[in-house]
């Protein structure tokens, strides 16, 4: 029903230069990106990823779902 939301598996499609370094953990995320060779490699992936996730935010995301209900229930 919520269909302005996309999955996760959207993303690539949705940010096709991104980079997934997650596999269900935090720990392993924070493991890959210390790992990335370069500093300034590191700090992208970092910055992009904020980016990226600010979209995803609980409250952005609760709103999404306030006015889709909203809307329906109008």
């Amino acid at each position: 029903m919520a269909r302005e939301i996309p999955p996760l598996a959207e993303l690539q499609k949705l940010y096709p230069g991104s980079m997934l370094l997650f596999d269900g953990t935090v720990e392993s995320a924070l493991s890959r990106i210390r790992s990335l060779p370069h500093e300034d490699v590191r700090r992208r992936v970092v910055e992009s990823g904020l980016q990226v996730v600010k979209n995803f935010d609980a409250p952005i995301v609760a709103e999404k779902y306030y006015r889709l209900y909203k809307e329906v229930i109008s």
